[in-house]
């Protein structure tokens, strides 16, 4: 079976997507997450979050992803600075 071509990882509008699922989540709860939900949320036709992403859970696995590494950078940089 052949891979399906997958939008561009630097691309706004997948930023626009993650960002959209974490205003979801924490205004309305995770109940409430959808293809059409966060499209709407970021401004975008819902048919981009599978341009995007093969599935939902890619989705949210890309966000968690994405929210995971800023933590990581804060703590990183927090053991960096000059009190610890």
């Amino acid at each position: 079976m052949a891979t399906r071509r997958l939008g561009l990882e630097s691309s706004a509008s997948r930023t626009a997507l993650m960002d959209a699922v974490e205003a979801v989540m924490r205004e309305d709860g995770y109940a409430a997450l959808s293809a059409r939900s966060v499209a709407e949320r970021a401004g975008l036709k819902h048919q981009l979050v599978y341009y995007y992403f093969q599935t939902m859970d890619d989705l949210l696995m890309a966000t968690y992803r994405r929210h995971t590494d800023r933590v990581l950078e804060s703590i990183e940089e927090a053991f960096r600075s000059p009190g610890m």
